[in-house]
């Protein structure tokens, strides 16, 4: 709410950016996204100002970077919600009447609250438009931008409502200034009613394949391919298993581009905040092999969560040691002596030591470890399985080889884990 403050010289070069067409906003600098510190302070600033002119508060805003609301929001592992971004401007026509007529009626200001994860920005100066859109730009879509840049100064207050189409963050509805109360309500509603009964869950739709059998073997034949190539991941698996107890017997490889997709979007949504790229790790996950062939028609199941133990936190488990996940990677009962176990790519971003009362990540963290070599996170957006491996117990292997590590990790109460 800094309309009233006159442009200085440095303000200059952002005049243009209202007027922005869809190639325009490709040239966006990144260098204009502020600190997750001026972003927060910035928030809050407008909050207490807002309470001050206003009857009432308005929205309870996500205090915190978009890209942080965007993981709370849209890319929450256990309770996805609609992100609305209640876009501000002080010069505006209409703007005193919505703030004070639709935004401060508790009916509304309850529903945003309980239904939706709203954030917050000003832009009446152009040098925060251009921050604006240059963050639009970073975390979400062109399209997304482009469409908020084509919106005239008369259309705002907005609140544009987004959502995930077709695995992509999409804008479900704008509720522009002019709207009154019962008409912003109800937009509200029906913008919640079509999130809930939407599609595309993540990872609802990575394969609706038919299923080949034999009597060894039932995976998805258009998403497992046998692996024959020689790979630098491929190598770390077979040095691995050839100096322990296990002889592998195939390497299947997951191919599928829609989850693979969802996964990068993930990676660069991390790699963006923690401002490096190193952060994911490949690890690996015992199970039973009719438990991996749902991981790869479905994904990690929120529902099995905490059939092993919770010890660091009630998530998915992974572990650097292949010796770990082993413990997990029941007997197949149709080959009884063969195993499952996959190798995937985790985003491990930043982790920090977990505990068992932990159902999501601390904010700013995105897994937790026990500081050695098992990582657990919450969302199916953090995973995506490389390798199916099938392999067996090496006959003329020594026991006491497998007995040692096993009772070790009983000892230090890992078979409560993976």
């Amino acid at each position: 709410m800094e309309g009233s403050e006159s442009m200085n010289s440095n303000d200059t070069k952002f005049q243009t950016i209202a007027t922005k067409s869809l190639i325009d906003v490709e040239s966006l600098d990144a260098n204009e996204i502020p600190s997750a510190d001026k972003v927060q302070k910035m928030i809050e600033r407008f909050s207490c100002t807002f309470a001050e002119r206003y009857p009432g508060p308005g929205p309870v805003s996500f205090i915190g970077p978009l890209d942080e609301a965007l993981k709370h929001s849209l890319f929450e592992s256990t309770s996805p919600c609609p992100l609305i971004l209640y876009i501000h401007h002080d010069q505006s026509i209409a703007v005193n009447i919505f703030c004070r007529y639709v935004l401060c009626v508790d009916m509304i200001t309850d529903y945003l609250a309980e239904q939706f994860l709203v954030w917050i920005w000003d832009r009446t100066r152009d040098v925060d438009y251009s921050m604006l859109l240059s963050m639009l730009f970073k975390y979400t879509t062109k399209e997304v931008t482009t469409t908020i840049a084509s919106y005239p100064i008369d259309a705002y207050p907005l609140l544009v409502c987004l959502s995930i189409h077709q695995n992509q963050i999409d804008i479900v509805s704008t509720i522009k200034g002019t709207m009154s109360s019962e008409e912003t309500f109800v937009n509200l509603v029906e913008t919640r009613k079509k999130f809930d009964r939407r599609a595309e869950l993540p990872h609802s739709n990575i394969c609706r394949t038919n299923i080949i059998s034999n009597e060894n073997q039932s995976m998805l034949a258009n998403v497992l391919k046998p692996h024959t190539k020689y790979s630098p991941i491929t190598e770390r698996i077979t040095r691995d298993f050839k100096n322990s107890f296990m002889q592998i017997i195939r390497i299947d490889q997951v191919e599928n581009e829609t989850w693979l997709k969802e996964y990068l979007e993930q990676k660069k949504l991390i790699d963006v905040r923690l401002g490096h790229d190193n952060s994911e790790q490949y690890l690996f996950h015992g199970c039973s092999r009719s438990a991996a062939e749902n991981i790869i028609q479905h994904g990690f199941d929120h529902k099995l969560i905490g059939m092993h133990g919770v010890l660091y936190g009630y998530g998915f488990y992974f572990s650097s040691d292949h010796r770990i996940s082993h413990m997990y990677a029941t007997q197949d009962r149709l080959t009884h002596n063969e195993r499952t176990m996959l190798l995937c790519r985790v985003l491990i971003g930043r982790t920090c030591l977990g505990n068992s009362t932990m159902r999501m990540c601390p904010t700013g963290y995105d897994s937790t470890t026990n500081a050695s070599n098992i990582y657990v996170v919450y969302s199916n957006q953090q995973i995506f399985p490389v390798y199916v491996i099938t392999y067996t117990e090496k006959l003329n292997a020594n026991e006491n080889d497998f007995d040692a590590y096993r009772n070790k990790a009983l000892s230090t109460r890992l078979c409560n884990l993976l």
